[in-house]
């Protein structure tokens, strides 16, 4: 199940099959979103979660393939030099991108530039 705006849920059926959405923003601009009123955002998470579980057993989770390379390009340079001097084994590429390479995922920060 995927929470998110438009463009996400749109892109998560796109790589992941029929998979059960919730749409709770809309992207209207690089820093802007026209959001779903709460309560609407809420019933629309509960129904998918509650609709996902109807999935179990019939879609497979995803399993990346590893070693997993993860490349990160980011707006501005400077950006690029914070992720370099704060993240062990971040390898810069150019200007505004990282990669990092993954050869076990323990916990969801084991993907995260962090």
């Amino acid at each position: 199940m995927v929470s998110g705006d438009e463009a996400a849920c749109v892109k998560a059926r796109a790589f992941l099959g029929d998979i059960e959405c919730a749409v709770v923003k809309y992207g209207v601009g690089r820093n802007n979103a026209r959001l779903v009123d709460l309560d609407e955002a809420l019933n629309r998470i509960r129904t998918a979660a509650r609709n996902s579980l109807k999935l179990i057993g019939k879609i497979k989770p995803y399993k990346p393939l590893m070693p997993l390379e993860i490349k990160l390009e980011l707006y501005r340079s400077d950006m690029c030099d914070e992720i370099v001097k704060r993240c062990e084994n971040v390898e810069r590429l150019d200007a505004r991108t990282v990669r990092k390479i993954v050869h076990k995922i323990s916990s969801y920060y084991d993907i995260l530039f962090v």
